[in-house]
């Protein structure tokens, strides 16, 4: 997690702040005091709740300077931090894909300075993560502690760095969740690049290599044996995959918005799975996952697109939310489970009519996806934004497969 620093890289030089005299500074040689007036100078940090920022010191207390207030003469693609982030933050063919860095932020991190648990905002539909630099300031505490799918990993910079000359970094993908931990003593200084798939640059890539990754070769060795034994699903199936991370989408108007975009940038082993299941002749797409209760029973429901409950909708008295989104295109039942008496059921709706195929679940479905909604019985009314895609699992559905 460190690079060895060069003299230009240990410089930081503010600019247009009226607070902050016009000039540099040099962690080659820095004293406390130049630190101190930094701190004092900054503007307070927010952080971003419900497409808002939001100035809260008892959950983040912080210092920054916006990008236009400073420059650094750290070159990413000359340091290796650009090629360092491809091919190990991103996996598989996912790592060919161009990518760019955008100078977002320096953060001052004083004593009893801390950022509670949290995840990034994205600031678009291909910001894929974060590039934090923290420069070598004698500091204690401030750990960078990161949690993900059950694991946690933490950068602790003021021992890896904090009296060297070295300049440290971390890389991560936007749903990790982040916290960084009260700074006891010394100064935390970081600045913070936002990283994004480079659109614009996608026929400039380079030309993939013909033989897999191992991770790659690993993936499809396994899907394929499962397919190819007599023994699974003899009369055929569906397989799901829950995917590990989160990612932002733009909802658009009502009912219009797809998956197709995100389908794109799929990150690290989603990306990894996806491209197994096309090699292989699977059919793989994205689907969303709704479940819903009402009194019938429990359904589950996949859709090839975000709903997206913006304005105001009638319905009819007996509609239910299940009702509403087997009218959408492409949208098939794959799960119920009647509240029904075996007499009350036996009666009524079988299961065989109510679900269109059944699916078997390879990999989980991620539950810190999930979050809940409600259906109002005469309309529904929401709003569209730039958010992550958190209101439901997001799987892989591939096509049925026989042996």
């Amino acid at each position: 997690m460190k690079t060895r620093g060069k003299s230009t890289w240990m410089r930081l030089y503010l600019i247009g702040n009226p607070l902050l005299s016009t000039g540099r500074i040099d962690f080659n040689d820095v004293n406390d005091e130049r630190l101190q007036h930094l701190s004092e100078t900054c503007d307070k940090a927010t952080f971003g709740l419900n497409q808002e920022d939001v100035l809260d010191e008892s959950y983040r207390k912080a210092g920054k300077l916006d990008s236009s207030y400073f420059s650094t003469k750290i070159d990413l693609e000359r340091s290796g931090l650009m090629t360092i982030v491809r091919y190990n933050l991103l996996e598989g063919s996912a790592s060919r894909r161009p990518i760019k860095a955008e100078l977002y932020k320096l953060n001052v991190y004083g004593k009893d300075s801390f950022f509670k648990a949290h995840k990034d905002t994205p600031r678009g539909t291909t910001m894929f993560g974060s590039l934090v630099i923290v420069f070598p300031t004698p500091h204690e505490g401030g750990e960078l502690i990161l949690r993900h799918n059950h694991k946690e990993w933490t950068f602790d910079s003021a021992n890896e760095i904090g009296r060297t000359k070295n300049i440290g970094y971390i890389a991560f993908f936007s749903d990790v969740e982040h916290e960084v931990a009260t700074v006891r003593s010394g100064y935390r200084i970081t600045i913070t690049y936002n990283l994004y798939y480079d659109f614009e640059a996608l026929f400039k890539i380079l030309e993939p290599t013909k033989a897999l990754p191992m991770n790659e070769c690993a993936v499809k060795n396994s899907l394929q044996a499962l397919i190819e034994d007599e023994k699974f699903y003899p009369n055929g199936t569906h397989l799901g995959f829950g995917l590990n991370h989160a990612y932002p989408i733009e909802l658009k108007p009502w009912g219009t918005s797809t998956l197709d975009f995100i389908a794109q940038y799929l990150k690290g082993s989603d990306a990894v799975l996806m491209k197994a299941c096309k090699e292989l002749g699977l059919d793989g797409k994205l689907y969303v996952f709704y479940t819903d209760e009402n009194e019938r029973g429990k359904y589950e429901v996949i859709v090839p697109r975000v709903v997206e409950l913006d304005g105001d909708y009638t319905m009819e008295e007996d509609e239910t939310f299940v009702d509403y989104l087997k009218g959408e295109d492409g949208a098939k039942v794959i799960g119920y489970t009647p509240y029904k008496s075996v007499e009350e059921q036996s009666s009524g709706e079988e299961d065989d009519e109510v679900v269109d195929f059944q699916v078997t679940w390879i990999t989980e479905k991620t539950s810190f996806n999930e979050t809940r909604a409600s259906w109002m019985a005469v309309s529904w009314t929401g709003r569209a934004s730039n958010h992550y895609l958190r209101p439901f699992d997001r799987d892989i559905a591939c096509k049925k497969i026989k042996s």
